[in-house]
């Protein structure tokens, strides 16, 4: 797993200046940086996500007020022949509403290269990440598909730009429960964090492989300013205002 080998490898000089975790268990280590994370004003994300699909990578800053910027691209590598700037998704949410452009699209009456606004509550699966960057934390709880006889494991330390962090990786001693981490086609699943051993224990990187599925996520800047600028108002689309009467926006 390419996400896993890069979280033992970038460095690995000395142990982690343990800072409370030490003595822990995994699970308690989990549960301090889960409130750590719930504590958090704000974070940067970055993702990438492959698939036999195609790959998607995120960057991401997003505030506890909403307030949130958000570059997305993404493509499949047969269809789109690698050139992954044929889709790529700009999102901006600040004080309320969300303002978004959608880049190299296909077909003519697309939004492409326009920037469009809207206000409804459907713009939350716009900014799917914005909500994923601080929720984080609280996904792990997801991301181990309820196994019930699973348990998370520490496996020593690295360091996560420059941070010592502890590793973790989440561990089931059931057959049947091992499938609930596997959603890709047949292979063993593997799902492996860093925590912050020093300072707030903050969660840092996550990875999981299930099947042909690889994810890595990594997580910085916890607490810093979050700026967000919206595009001048006459570079702007109202998007509520071309939905027809009694129309959401929708999925799709």
């Amino acid at each position: 797993m390419a996400g896993t080998a890069a979280c033992g490898s970038e460095d690995r000089s000395g142990p982690a200046a343990e800072n409370g975790l030490a003595g822990l268990s995994g699970a308690e280590v989990v549960a301090r940086t889960q409130a750590a994370g719930a504590g958090a004003t704000s974070v940067r994300m970055t993702l990438r996500g492959d698939s036999a699909d195609g790959s998607e990578t995120a960057t991401v800053s997003a505030a506890r007020n909403g307030d949130c910027t958000d570059e997305v691209a993404g493509g499949n590598p047969i269809e789109d022949g690698y050139n992954r700037q044929l889709r790529q998704t700009h999102v901006l949410r600040k004080d309320g509403r969300t303002f978004f452009k959608a880049g190299g699209l296909r077909g003519p009456g697309g939004p492409a290269d326009q920037w469009m606004s809207t206000s409804s509550k459907e713009a939350d699966q716009l900014a799917t990440y914005c909500d994923l960057a601080l929720g984080m934390p609280d996904e792990l709880n997801t991301l181990t598909g309820g196994a019930r006889s699973g348990q998370w494991v520490r496996d020593g330390s690295t360091r996560i730009g420059g941070v010592p962090a502890v590793v973790l990786h989440f561990t089931t001693e059931d057959a049947v429960d091992e499938l609930a981490l596997d959603t890709g086609p047949a292979g063993s699943s593997e799902l492996r964090i860093a925590v912050a051993a020093e300072g707030e224990p903050q969660l840092l990187r996550v990875e999981l492989a299930s099947g042909s599925n690889r994810l890595t996520v990594r997580l910085r800047d916890h607490g810093a300013p979050v700026t967000v600028t919206p595009p001048p108002a006459d570079q702007v689309h109202d998007f509520d205002a071309q939905l027809p009467v009694g129309e959401e926006l929708s999925e799709g």
